[in-house]
């Protein structure tokens, strides 16, 4: 968990740090339907605007609880937009894609 909390983690109530196991993520649950999951940042993301299938959306956050989820929103449409013109996957799309030669067509290779 970073020492400098975003507005995401105002959504949250952290129940264990992870600092004293070594952990690298927080434990959390949610004030609005009081699931506990585990993870940082981005899993408050979708957990809130339901951007990931990893992660249930929470069914009782308010629609619009303040300008941080509509960010939120603004930034899972975003990011499916690249993956989807990227062909589903980061960087594997043809964008920059150089063929390499023909041997056949270069008599000294």
């Amino acid at each position: 968990m970073p020492k400098d909390k975003g507005p995401e983690w105002n959504h949250v109530t952290v129940v264990d740090d992870g600092a004293i196991k070594g952990a690298a993520y927080a434990s959390m649950k949610c004030l609005y339907c009081e699931k506990t999951f585990t993870g940082g940042v981005n899993r408050i993301r979708a957990h809130l605007t339901g951007g990931s299938t990893s992660i249930s959306k929470c069914e009782n956050a308010p629609d619009e609880p303040d300008e941080v989820v509509v960010a939120m929103k603004a930034l899972n449409k975003e990011t499916e937009e690249r993956s989807r013109v990227s062909g589903g996957s980061m960087g594997g799309g043809h964008r920059g894609h150089v063929p390499l030669p023909n041997p056949k067509t270069y008599s000294n290779i």
